[in-house]
C-alpha cells in the first residue's frame, strides 16, 4: 500500500489538501474551511488510469476490428484499380471505334488514334499499362485490347471490339 505524504497550503482562509501517492499527485476536490476533512489522505490515493485487463481488452477489440477489416479494404483497393483499368479500355476501344469508322481498321497504334507519348499505353492513375492485337489474326476485322497489371495479384484485363470482356467476373 502507497503511504502518501500530505501537503496543505492556506488561501483566505481555505485549505487545499495534496497527497503525493508515487509519480503522480492529485488534489482533492472539496475545499475547507478549516481542518483536514473527514476524508483522510486515503482516499486521495486511489488507483487511476486502467488496469491491464481493461488495456488488454482493448487491444483485442481493436486486433479484432483490423482483422475484420483489412479483407474488406483490400477488396475495395483491388476493385478500384480494376476500375482505373477498365476506364482507360473502354477510353481506347472508343477511339479505335471512331478510327474504324474513319478508315474502315482498326489499329494497334496508339499514335493512329491520336494518343500520343509513352502515358497513352498507361491507365490514369497507373496501374495497367495496355496494348493492342489482332483478334484472330486480322486487325481490320477485330481489335483486342489488353490491359496488364502493375500488381501481380490483379488480374490482365482483356475487351476486343466485338465486345468480349475476360475476366466475365471483373467486368460489371
Amino acid at each position: 500500500m502507497l503511504m502518501p505524504t500530505l501537503f496543505t497550503l492556506f488561501d483566505e482562509g481555505r485549505l487545499f489538501r495534496f497527497a503525493s501517492c508515487g509519480f503522480a499527485a492529485f488534489v482533492e476536490m472539496t475545499i475547507e474551511k478549516t481542518g483536514t476533512g473527514a476524508g483522510g489522505t486515503a482516499a486521495l490515493c486511489k488507483a487511476r488510469g486502467f488496469s491491464l485487463i481493461e488495456l488488454m481488452v482493448a487491444v483485442v477489440i481493436f486486433a479484432v476490428l483490423v482483422a475484420a477489416a483489412t479483407p474488406v479494404y483490400q477488396k475495395h483497393t483491388r476493385h478500384l484499380r480494376q476500375l482505373d483499368g477498365q476506364t482507360r479500355l473502354l477510353e481506347i476501344m472508343d477511339l479505335e471505334h471512331r478510327h474504324f469508322a474513319r478508315a474502315l481498321t482498326y489499329s494497334d497504334d496508339f499514335g493512329e488514334l491520336g494518343l500520343a507519348g509513352e502515358d497513352a499505353a498507361i491507365s490514369a492513375r497507373g496501374h495497367y499499362r495496355l496494348s493492342a492485337a489482332a483478334c484472330d489474326g486480322d486487325i481490320a476485322e477485330c481489335v483486342r485490347l489488353t490491359a496488364t497489371p502493375a500488381r501481380s495479384d490483379d488480374a490482365a484485363l482483356t475487351l476486343d471490339s466485338r465486345g468480349r470482356r475476360t475476366p466475365v467476373g471483373v467486368w460489371r
